[in-house]
């Protein structure tokens, strides 16, 4: 009896082994989704050269890949398969051309993880499905983002990626590394974004994010709204177009941590560091926060008001020597930070190319020389107190410490400013900012002028003295 009863079990479990071999060969040697879609290319190319069936896959030691793509994607040589659905569609464009796949794979350009064989690993793009690989494939027009790894951006305009290219000029002319290191030059008021490119999805905080939570979605909608996606950012609103917040987002995902060998290399972005040009460092490191230079503009998000900086008003009285100081040391108290060498990586050639620009609107301005000489003792600091907190607290502050809408005037750049500076300022204020002339709109005597000041220098003093304490 009791035998019978081992017997028994003996052949169910050996029923259920052998139903789950069978289960596990069909799954494996049928059912696979990519040999699926090997049999309907089989199908649909009957009669031409024989297909053989099976894993497909391209080694590549020196990118450190192994993509298997081709295992679905079996049609992308065959021009007869141009109007097949996908994966069997013939590759578009004459790209494989100069990229074949046995020298570049598919994952360098693609993305995605090449030793998948079934589309939700392999393509790991469906926030739904919980798939979190590294390297998600890329969109349609993403894919324009991998370019960059082996050619210019500037090559690429004609060349098969046009909203990459758009992209790097866009990230040059909005002055996007005012604030963001790339290739060690840049502001740091923001993260650098070497390698943003390849940072997975769990690097994005997608807490403030609308559907689809993918990193390309992400880019984009930070473009959009910094505020909106990264609580408390700094980071200005540009108000772009959609075209603009694509073009921007592809170049921003171009910024990947990839190396390939030196013989793939066709072209590289590059700055001609040699001979610099003033208006293109400007434009890439300062107009991100200043724009043209020429009028002041209230920053909404720092609650700021951004200098005029190559306004002629400012810079014929300012001179070169301050600018330059400006820019090697920052202003402390305000969100202008230190753009010198040593923390932005310009050269001294670049920062005295950029200080030459910035001055050139000073070239050819008179300005009327301070010419009071306080013969009757008229100039009174307690005045001058009265006449600062009237007309100039509003704006810098009680004790000259700055505001949203004026500059620290007790910083230690302008404490270091020659008298004539401050009294020239004061009297003439600054065509195309906030600052009224103290002698036309305030109707100021001269000795009013001199008498505040006089009260700024104090203040200055005791702002000097407070920081020496510490």
């Amino acid at each position: 009896m009791r035998t019978r009863f081992y017997s028994t079990i003996l052949l169910l479990a050996s029923l259920v082994t052998l139903a789950f071999a069978v289960v596990s060969g069909l799954e494996e040697n049928y059912f696979r989704e990519w040999r699926g879609y090997q049999r309907e290319y089989a199908k649909q190319t009957e009669g031409e050269k024989p297909f053989e069936q099976g894993l497909k896959q391209y080694y590549l030691p020196e990118l450190g890949r192994i993509d298997r793509c081709t295992t679905c994607h079996v049609g992308v040589f065959n021009t007869d398969m141009a109007e097949a659905d996908q994966p069997l569609r013939t590759h578009p464009g004459e790209y494989l051309f100069d990229h074949q796949p046995q020298e570049y794979g598919c994952t360098l350009c693609h993305a995605g993880q090449g030793l998948a064989t079934n589309s939700l690993e392999a393509h790991a793009n469906d926030p739904h499905e919980k798939v979190f690989w590294d390297e998600p494939v890329y969109s349609s027009t993403y894919v324009q983002a991998s370019c960059r790894t082996c050619h210019a951006s500037s090559w690429l305009s004609d060349n098969g990626a046009p909203v990459l290219s758009k992209g790097a000029e866009l990230f040059t002319n909005l002055g996007c590394n005012s604030c963001h290191k790339t290739g060690g030059l840049g502001g740091s008021r923001g993260p650098a974004l070497d390698g943003i490119g390849s940072q997975p999805h769990g690097h994005f905080s997608m807490a403030h994010l609308d559907e689809p939570h993918t990193v390309e979605h992400w880019q984009e909608a930070h473009l959009r709204d910094p505020q909106s996606v990264v609580e408390g950012s700094a980071m200005r609103n540009y108000g772009l177009s959609e075209d603009d917040v694509s073009a921007l987002g592809v170049y921003l995902m171009s910024l990947r941590d990839i190396r390939v060998p030196e013989k793939m290399i066709h072209s590289r972005d590059s700055l001609d560091r040699d001979n610099p040009n003033g208006q293109i460092i400007y434009q890439r490191y300062c107009s991100g926060c200043h724009d043209a230079g020429m009028e002041d503009r209230k920053d909404s998000v720092l609650n700021w008001r951004v200098p005029a900086i190559r306004n002629p008003a400012f810079t014929s009285v300012a001179g070169a020597e301050f600018i330059r100081n400006t820019i090697n040391h920052g202003r402390p108290g305000t969100p202008m930070e230190s753009m010198g060498s040593t923390s932005s990586g310009l050269s001294s050639r670049e920062i005295d190319a950029l200080v030459a620009y910035i001055m050139e609107g000073a070239e050819g301005v008179e300005v009327e020389p301070w010419t009071f000489v306080d013969e009757d003792d008229e100039v009174d600091v307690d005045e001058g107190r009265e006449l600062y907190n009237d007309s100039c607290k509003m704006c810098h502050g009680e004790f000259g410490e700055g505001g949203k809408d004026g500059l620290s005037l007790t910083s230690p750049t302008l404490s270091a400013m020659p008298d004539e500076f401050f009294l020239i300022t004061v009297r003439d204020g600054r065509e195309g900012t906030s600052m009224n002339s103290a002698r036309e709109e305030l109707e100021f005597e001269d000795y009013e002028i001199a008498s505040v000041v006089a009260y700024i220098r104090k203040l200055q003093e005791q702002a000097s003295k407070k920081t020496a304490a510490r």
